[in-house]
């Protein structure tokens, strides 16, 4: 698999600054819910990518990013938190977030580098430390980069002890609405009442708190060769971004329901990447790790609030802090590679039922009660064996929410930092013209990712991807000079598109074949061959030392060959203009040789 970039690019600082809130302010330490308590301590970012504004908007980069500042400013005066820190209050003896408004580090770069030739697929390469902020300080760290087409970058780094991914999304939401002169459409609430444990704390022995938060202890500590060390072996976390169509995700829903128990999209999928994990744990044949895990997050808003009346409802959906839980279950590899889709689907919905109503929250909220004082981490972060935390973002609508002024995001993600060690997925929306198509973050041991790019392609399909097709064996590698006639042609690209409309099934009323993965194989395995015979543009123009001039070294380099998806239907295609339509968007920039193709 290769990436839609293999050249590097460079990001360079143009200014830092720190963006406080709006005065006034009043200086306070806010304390940590039960439910914050139980999260550990680590970063999660999130980045969003917008293209240049069109040609009827007047906003130059600069009035972009002064936009940005001020409305970032505005905001805070709601988000207290995210202008704070979180220290030790002697009074409380404990540590809380104090408010006291020493700013969010802001961060103005530019990068070499257009938005359509960042890799997505791999994160690792073209946003780790380069798009998303380092969070040196603080709550909150903002980093907002120019990129060389005029489009730009926004990249949050939040400290996940304060704010949840709903929380998150909460206030980037709010930041954009500051950013068009709007008045917030949900502003946070950070009243402690609601939480409150009960007076003596009391809860439920079973199921048993136990099972899902710990009290953590240095054993926990993985030591150097732990599965997780990033030694460069195949246990290395990594990062990828898939795309998957709306009808796989259909097709797993029904084999999911199949017992007779219609079971959720997010219940299937998630199915569906336990039982690949079991069978990628099974072949692998590590015995040292008898149970592959699951762990779901769930948010815990909309069941706090059960039965407690509108208003109780609206402070809930609007609290700012951690409102999660993460149930877990176990089973064998071998269990999981031999169960149908059905019935891990069965196993996925009883997890998920242990959590439904309000009473589980409540229970943790109590047990923590009388375990303030501890360090505690939930269960699923200590387990040995394999752990995979799956969490839904389907209802973080940043396709629509994040538009700060100057037009709707173009892609968007989270992003986990290379300091996690835990594994995690997250589902996100797909483009708004595809909203049936999800949108993958993994968080993975290479292995696993290279099992699921093995085995189970026809569903995760990275959201951009070119490899090098060359031409078929034999070769010989060979110099071919200019004519007399090459030479008086100027040195310029011109590109040709042909359109196709899907295939018809045939008409004798046998499936067709024509998937559009066997299309795709057919176009690179035909280019291959065609190669042979048109080996010059298997090659490069270079300067060819023996003759003294610059010759096409047909040295079957092979050519770039980019497979991408787009969120339009071929009737919406604007041929009138190719400038909208076609350029930067239809046929592929030639990076380097003679030719290069790319595939919608």
């Amino acid at each position: 698999m290769g990436s839609i970039r293999d050249m590097p690019f460079t990001v360079k600082v143009i200014e830092k600054v720190v963006v406080a809130a709006e005065e006034p302010w009043d200086d306070y330490w806010l304390s940590f819910t039960n439910l914050d308590l139980v999260v550990p301590a680590f970063d999660a970012a999130s980045f969003f990518c917008y293209k240049k504004p069109s040609h009827g908007s007047s906003s130059s980069f600069t009035t972009m990013l002064n936009t940005l500042k001020a409305s970032l400013s505005r905001a805070l005066a709601f988000y207290h938190p995210l202008a704070g820190e979180i220290a030790w209050n002697a009074a409380a003896r404990e540590n809380q977030i104090h408010c006291n408004n020493q700013g969010v580090d802001f961060t103005h770069a530019v990068a070499d580098v257009q938005l359509k030739e960042l890799d997505f697929y791999n994160p690792d390469v073209s946003i780790e430390g380069k798009l998303v902020p380092e969070r040196l300080r603080g709550v909150l760290a903002v980093q907002v980069t120019e990129l060389k087409c005029g489009g730009m970058v926004i990249g949050c780094m939040f400290d996940h002890k304060a704010a949840d991914g709903y929380s998150a999304n909460m206030f980037i939401s709010s930041w954009a609405e500051m950013a068009r002169s709007q008045i917030p459409s949900m502003l946070p609430s950070y009243s402690r009442s609601i939480l409150k444990p009960r007076s003596p704390p009391t809860y439920r022995s079973s199921p048993s708190m136990d099972d899902f938060v710990a009290t953590f202890e240095p054993s926990f500590m993985p030591p150097n060769n732990d599965k997780n060390h990033n030694d460069g072996s195949d246990d290395l976390l990594i990062n990828r971004i898939y795309y998957i169509k709306g009808e796989q995700i259909n097709k797993i829903q029904q084999l999911a329901s199949e017992n007779g128990s219609k079971r959720s999209k997010f219940e299937a999928f998630t199915s569906f990447l336990w039982k690949t994990f079991g069978m990628s744990l099974e072949k692998l044949g590590n015995h040292s790790e008898k149970y592959c895990n699951v762990a779901i997050a769930v948010d815990g808003r909309q069941r706090l609030s059960e039965g407690d009346g509108e208003q109780i409802e609206k402070l809930m959906a609007s609290h700012f802090g951690n409102v999660l839980s993460l149930p877990f279950g176990g089973k064998g590899p071998q269990e999981l590679a031999e169960m149908s889709l059905s019935n891990i689907a069965m196993e996925v919905h009883e997890l998920l039922q242990i959590v439904k109503g309000k009473e589980h929250f409540l229970d943790i909220i109590n047990w923590v009660e009388e375990r303030r004082s501890h360090v505690l981490i939930p269960r699923p972060f200590i387990n040995k064996d394999m752990t995979v935390i799956v969490s839904s973002g389907q209802r973080f609508q940043f396709m629509n929410d994040m538009d700060f002024g100057w037009g709707k995001v173009s892609f968007g993600s989270c992003y986990i930092p290379p300091t996690r060690k835990d594994c995690y997925v997250m589902t996100l929306p797909g483009p708004i013209t595809n909203s049936d198509d999800w949108v993958v973050y993994m968080h993975l041991p290479i292995k696993h990712i290279n099992y699921i790019e093995a085995h189970a392609s026809h569903m995760f399909k990275p959201v951009i991807e070119k490899v090098v097709v060359a031409a078929e064996e034999p070769w010989n590698d060979r110099w071919l000079p200019f004519t007399n006639l090459d030479f008086v042609l100027p040195s310029f690209e011109a590109a040709s598109f042909f359109c196709y409309k899907k295939p018809l099934l045939p008409s004798h009323g046998s499936s067709s074949s024509s998937s559009f993965t066997t299309m795709l194989n057919t176009l690179k395995a035909s280019l291959s061959r065609a190669l042979a015979l048109y080996y010059p543009l298997a090659g490069e123009i270079a300067w060819n030392e023996a003759a003294g001039e610059n010759q096409i070294h047909c040295n079957n380099q092979g050519i770039d060959f980019t497979h991408a998806v787009a969120d339009v239907q071929l009737k919406e295609l604007d041929f009138y203009d190719p400038d909208v339509s076609i350029e930067g968007k239809l046929v592929p920039k030639k990076l380097r040789g003679v030719l290069a193709v790319q595939k919608e």
